[in-house]
């Protein structure tokens, strides 16, 4: 089987500085993007992480397909988001 290279999570609310370790720890271990969404479906905050992808560019992909509010550098982006988690795995995940 193929090995698993994004990680997409989702929570409760959360702190900030506690979703940010988690992702620094994901990125550590899977290639891809690695995202966790805080909060309420419909209404997350999130940030999302990569080793290897610039996650300027899903930060783009997210603004312009799902008009989330984010941004940050080419390592992590972090924002919020009115989506389903459908939604953001399909757009994260393909």
């Amino acid at each position: 089987p193929e090995a698993t290279s994004h990680v997409v999570l989702f929570v409760g609310p959360m702190d900030t500085i506690a979703i940010r370790n988690a992702v620094n720890t994901l990125t550590a271990t899977y290639p891809g993007y690695c995202g966790i969404f805080s909060g309420e479906e419909g209404n997350y905050q999130f940030i999302l992480g990569s080793s290897t992808k610039d996650c300027r560019e899903l930060a783009n992909i997210l603004r312009s397909q799902l008009s989330a509010k984010c941004g940050g550098s080419a390592p992590m982006i972090q924002g919020s988001v009115n989506a389903t988690p459908q939604q953001l795995q399909h757009l994260i995940c393909k």
